[in-house]
């Protein structure tokens, strides 16, 4: 027999390595970064994140750092490791550009960042939300 262990240290640091995802609540307009997007991101609570829209595709959307502007970033309170932003306008901005009707959902980040200058944008995958989204519709009919 060979056994998997898991312990609640175990646990996290298992899912450590998973796909780096902002989680996004638009009733209290808090934005959960995990630890694999704050890697990717090279993000510290020192940092701020930039939101950008695609005025010719509002669905399309990116993200950058900054250490002047932007969200301000905070850590978690809890075991998982990753960070922290709140803005409620900017939650529901994002939502309703692109059609999003649940109060929460995960957005992936690309790990591919468009580069602009010095500028490194990173691709917000709103796709994978519309299509979890279309599939929850689909169960609840």
């Amino acid at each position: 027999m060979n056994l998997k262990t898991f312990t609640p240290e175990k646990i996290t640091s298992l899912r450590a390595g998973g796909d780096p995802v902002f989680q996004m609540n638009q009733k209290n307009g808090m934005i959960r970064i995990n630890e694999a997007a704050c890697e990717l991101l090279l993000l510290t609570k020192n940092k701020k994140l930039i939101f950008h829209q695609n005025s010719n595709d509002p669905t399309e959307w990116f993200v950058e750092t900054s250490i002047t502007d932007g969200f301000v970033l905070r850590d978690k309170n809890d075991r998982t490791n990753g960070l922290l932003s709140q803005s409620l306008p900017m939650v529901r901005n994002f939502f309703d550009s692109i059609g999003y009707e649940y109060l929460s959902g995960t957005v992936y980040l690309g790990i591919d960042p468009f580069i602009i200058g010095k500028r490194k944008l990173y691709p917000l995958i709103t796709l994978k939300l519309l299509q979890w989204q279309q599939n929850q519709k689909d169960l609840e009919s």
